[in-house]
């Protein structure tokens, strides 16, 4: 989730349940609208690749050819 969006629900409302909120509509809602966003916020940008198995593999196939 984007962490310059405003809260879209609270835990509280689904039982401290965060699996409940997790599939609710409001979460696919939030998560549709997420999916069109390209914010380059940097001081994120360098955590989010490191867990992006597509960026990973490309950056290690460029590595290797350039050695």
């Amino acid at each position: 989730m984007c962490e310059f969006a405003k809260p879209f629900a609270n835990l509280k409302d689904y039982d401290f349940n965060f699996y409940k909120l997790w599939t609710s509509s409001k979460a696919d809602k939030i998560r549709q609208k997420i999916k069109s966003c390209f914010c380059t916020h940097t001081c994120n940008l360098l955590n989010a690749m490191q867990f992006d198995k597509k960026v990973l593999l490309e950056v290690l196939g460029n590595k290797s050819q350039d050695e």
